[in-house]
């Protein structure tokens, strides 16, 4: 799944990710959620798009582990959900 998405975006020429906006919410000692509010940017600056990430994460005893990933559009206001 992931080779598909960074085919499409190598396609579109782009670049890297600027994080805008991160939210937490901490549940417990060993999980947490957190969405972030990211651009994705051609090499030249120009804007591809604006999306939103949200991740589940466990901790284990080697550290954080990502459980869940969940790309969807931002809000209206310029939020993740």
């Amino acid at each position: 799944m992931f080779t598909a998405i960074l085919g499409g975006l190598d396609k579109r020429g782009y670049h890297r990710s600027v994080v805008r906006h991160v939210s937490k919410t901490r549940v417990g000692d060993h999980y947490v959620l957190a969405a972030v509010l990211f651009d994705r940017v051609m090499v030249d600056g120009k804007k591809i798009d604006t999306v939103c990430s949200t991740y589940s994460m466990v901790k284990s005893k080697s550290g954080w582990r990502f459980l869940t990933w969940i790309p969807t559009d931002p809000l209206p206001n310029g939020r993740c959900a």
